[in-house]
Protein backbone atom coordinates (compact mmCIF):
# COMPACT_ATOMS: atom_id res chain seq x y z
CA UNK A 1 0.00 0.00 0.00
CA UNK A 2 2.84 2.40 0.86
CA UNK A 3 4.50 1.62 -2.46
CA UNK A 4 1.30 2.51 -4.31
CA UNK A 5 0.89 5.78 -2.40
CA UNK A 6 4.53 6.70 -3.03
CA UNK A 7 4.22 5.98 -6.75
CA UNK A 8 1.00 7.96 -6.97
CA UNK A 9 2.65 10.88 -5.20
CA UNK A 10 5.56 10.79 -7.65
CA UNK A 11 3.21 11.01 -10.64
CA UNK A 12 1.14 13.76 -9.07
CA UNK A 13 4.31 15.74 -8.37
CA UNK A 14 5.54 15.20 -11.93
CA UNK A 15 2.32 16.54 -13.43
CA UNK A 16 1.11 19.01 -10.79
CA UNK A 17 4.29 21.04 -10.32
CA UNK A 18 4.58 22.28 -13.91
CA UNK A 19 0.85 23.03 -13.96
CA UNK A 20 1.19 24.96 -10.70
CA UNK A 21 4.18 26.88 -12.07
CA UNK A 22 2.15 27.78 -15.16
CA UNK A 23 -0.76 28.86 -12.98
CA UNK A 24 1.33 31.26 -10.89
CA UNK A 25 3.58 32.59 -13.68
CA UNK A 26 1.50 32.21 -16.87
CA UNK A 27 4.84 31.54 -18.54
CA UNK A 28 5.47 28.61 -20.84
CA UNK A 29 9.21 29.11 -20.37
CA UNK A 30 8.89 28.68 -16.59
CA UNK A 31 6.69 25.63 -17.12
CA UNK A 32 9.17 24.12 -19.56
CA UNK A 33 11.97 24.87 -17.09
CA UNK A 34 10.13 22.84 -14.47
CA UNK A 35 9.80 19.90 -16.84
CA UNK A 36 13.50 20.11 -17.68
CA UNK A 37 14.51 20.38 -14.01
CA UNK A 38 12.41 17.31 -13.23
CA UNK A 39 14.09 15.23 -15.95
CA UNK A 40 17.69 16.42 -15.50
CA UNK A 41 18.51 14.25 -12.45
CA UNK A 42 17.37 11.10 -14.24
CA UNK A 43 19.38 11.97 -17.34
CA UNK A 44 22.52 13.09 -15.51
CA UNK A 45 22.61 10.71 -12.55
CA UNK A 46 20.53 7.71 -13.63
CA UNK A 47 23.49 5.52 -14.50
CA UNK A 48 25.53 6.66 -11.49
CA UNK A 49 22.61 6.10 -9.10
CA UNK A 50 22.61 2.36 -9.74
CA UNK A 51 26.27 2.09 -8.78
CA UNK A 52 25.73 4.27 -5.71
CA UNK A 53 22.83 2.24 -4.31
CA UNK A 54 24.52 -1.10 -5.01
CA UNK A 55 27.22 -0.20 -2.49
CA UNK A 56 24.75 0.72 0.28
CA UNK A 57 22.29 -1.13 2.50
CA UNK A 58 19.21 -1.20 0.28
CA UNK A 59 16.60 -1.15 3.03
CA UNK A 60 18.11 1.85 4.81
CA UNK A 61 18.74 3.64 1.55
CA UNK A 62 15.03 3.33 0.72
CA UNK A 63 14.07 4.69 4.12
CA UNK A 64 16.52 7.60 4.05
CA UNK A 65 15.66 8.55 0.48
CA UNK A 66 11.93 8.51 1.26
CA UNK A 67 12.48 10.75 4.30
CA UNK A 68 14.52 13.23 2.22
CA UNK A 69 11.81 13.26 -0.45
CA UNK A 70 9.15 13.91 2.19
CA UNK A 71 11.16 16.78 3.68
CA UNK A 72 11.70 18.29 0.21
CA UNK A 73 7.97 18.15 -0.47
CA UNK A 74 7.17 19.61 2.95
CA UNK A 75 9.38 22.60 2.10
CA UNK A 76 6.93 23.48 -0.68
CA UNK A 77 4.43 24.62 1.96
CA UNK A 78 6.85 27.32 3.11
CA UNK A 79 7.81 28.72 -0.31
CA UNK A 80 6.04 31.93 -1.34
CA UNK A 81 4.31 31.67 -4.72
CA UNK A 82 6.64 34.18 -6.39
CA UNK A 83 9.84 32.27 -5.64
CA UNK A 84 10.20 30.23 -8.83
CA UNK A 85 13.84 29.40 -8.11
CA UNK A 86 12.86 27.70 -4.84
CA UNK A 87 10.32 25.50 -6.62
CA UNK A 88 12.95 24.55 -9.18
CA UNK A 89 15.52 23.68 -6.51
CA UNK A 90 13.03 21.58 -4.52
CA UNK A 91 11.91 19.80 -7.69
CA UNK A 92 15.54 19.05 -8.57
CA UNK A 93 16.28 17.66 -5.11
CA UNK A 94 13.08 15.61 -5.06
CA UNK A 95 13.84 14.09 -8.44
CA UNK A 96 17.51 13.53 -7.63
CA UNK A 97 16.71 11.45 -4.56
CA UNK A 98 13.77 9.96 -6.46
CA UNK A 99 16.28 8.63 -8.98
CA UNK A 100 18.12 6.92 -6.13
CA UNK A 101 14.81 5.51 -4.88
CA UNK A 102 13.88 4.09 -8.30
CA UNK A 103 17.31 2.54 -8.86
CA UNK A 104 17.32 1.10 -5.35
CA UNK A 105 13.83 -0.35 -5.69
CA UNK A 106 14.78 -1.99 -8.99
CA UNK A 107 17.75 -3.69 -7.35
CA UNK A 108 15.98 -4.79 -4.17
CA UNK A 109 15.02 -8.47 -4.62
CA UNK A 110 12.32 -8.67 -1.94
CA UNK A 111 10.92 -5.16 -2.09
CA UNK A 112 7.40 -6.33 -1.27
CA UNK A 113 8.62 -7.78 2.05
CA UNK A 114 10.28 -4.60 3.32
Amino acid sequence: MARMISGLGDWIFLIAMPLYIFDITKSTIATGSMFIIQMLPRLLFGSIAGTFVDKRNKKWTLVIVDVVRAVALALLFFVPAGQLWAFLVIAFIQNLVGTLFIKNRQGYPNFNRV
